[in-house]
């Protein structure tokens, strides 16, 4: 797993090679911007909307111990799934835009997106950069994960990505509390709202623009914020306690989504 890190190597914005064929990304979205566009045409464009104009202040020092933890947790990452990750697999440290507020405000200045060879980490100066540690672990858990679901998953394989991804990060850092965008919904709101989920959550006609609402929550229509991220961190916390308690994570991140409400002790009706 190697770590390019955007803030000290100015070299990397030249190597084309580095950059992944972000099509595959871009478009599942309706009204795709980047139909018909070549792979370098895409990379400005992404680069435009993620990259900083002017990098935020950094002291050198801050930068080079978060580049070794990086690496110290990459390390633990890959004896957890051994040959499960790419060999060629990378990871694109970026500075974070200043008016990225949402993410500084409710995220903690940290954000990530993966792709199936690439995770893409950004950290804004205002945050505690240790933070991004756990993205780090987040996100690549979410890069084995999707190699034992459809690209176009359903909404159930969705939460459960999202939720294996967290449950991970706790068992990772044990001393931490977890993330607030998965304990912000009370115990009984989530039961409530499975009895709906289970309506819909294996509906193949589905797809994300339909289900995003209930993914991130909605004040407009009174859905909780992040609520499909605190079902999927119950689901997979409450299997984990029950009938996967003992499995090893390169067997658990297999499992599919239908088995983690099957093994989490909840009524069959749900």
């Amino acid at each position: 797993m190697e770590i390019i890190n955007f803030f000290t190597d100015a070299s990397a914005w030249e190597k084309d090679e580095l950059f992944f064929p972000l099509k595959r990304y871009f478009g599942p979205c309706s009204n795709n911007p980047f139909d018909g566009k070549g792979n370098s045409e895409i990379k400005r464009a992404f680069l435009e909307a993620i990259h900083a104009d002017s990098f935020p202040i950094y002291e050198y020092s801050v930068i080079k111990n978060l580049e070794r933890g990086l690496e110290k947790e990459a390390k633990r990452f890959t004896e957890v799934f051994s040959a499960m990750l790419p060999p060629d697999f990378k990871i694109l440290l970026f500075p974070m835009k200043d008016d990225w507020s949402y993410v500084i405000e409710n995220l903690g200045g940290t954000w990530g997106v993966t792709f199936p060879k690439c995770v893409v980490l950004c950290a804004h100066p205002s945050t505690d950069l240790s933070r991004l540690l756990r993205t780090l672990h987040h996100e690549t858990n979410h890069s084995i994960r999707l190699q034992f679901i459809e690209d176009d998953h359903n909404f159930l394989d969705r939460i459960i990505l999202e939720g294996l991804a967290e449950v991970y990060v706790d068992e990772m850092f044990p001393h931490d509390s977890p993330s607030n965008f998965v304990t912000g919904v009370s115990t009984s709101e989530i039961e409530r709202w499975l009895h709906r989920f289970s309506e819909f959550w294996l509906a193949k006609d589905f797809k994300f623009e339909d289900y995003k609402v209930f993914l991130y929550g909605s004040q407009e229509q009174k859905i909780p914020k992040w609520l499909g991220y605190a079902v999927g961190y119950f689901l997979v916390k409450l299997a984990r306690q029950n009938q996967f308690k003992t499995l090893p994570w390169n067997e658990l991140i297999k499992k599919s989504a239908i088995s983690f409400i099957q093994s989490s002790s909840l009524s069959p009706s749900i």
